[in-house]
């Protein structure tokens, strides 16, 4: 999963310098973020996840998502909690059988 990702992204550009510069972009909108909670203890996860899925989502459709839409957000917790669930073992044992049979 992760080379087939990899292979992908770079087909978008991944590793060229207008990807560093979106990257670079994205980590200001974070920065903000972190700054909003003035030196406070919060959960990071979400913002990370968010900056993360906006960077993937500026190589690919030139556009970054405000991490207070709503749509986004929960694309994005639904992904993170399929990626979640795939890790369970309610998951994996059904597919390691299925996987043995190929």
């Amino acid at each position: 999963m992760r080379r087939f990702a990899l292979s992908n992204l770079r087909d978008y550009g991944m590793g060229k310098k207008a990807s560093e510069e979106k990257i670079i972009e994205e980590i200001q909108y974070l920065i903000k973020v972190f700054e909003s909670h003035e030196g406070k203890l919060f959960n990071v996860t979400n913002s990370i996840n968010y900056a993360v899925s906006n960077i993937i989502s500026s190589i690919i459709y030139g556009s970054r998502f405000d991490y207070s839409d709503e749509e986004f957000t929960e694309m994005v917790n639904r992904a993170t909690e399929t990626l979640q669930l795939a890790g369970t073992p309610s998951v994996q044992v059904p597919l390691s059988f299925l996987l043995n049979k190929l």
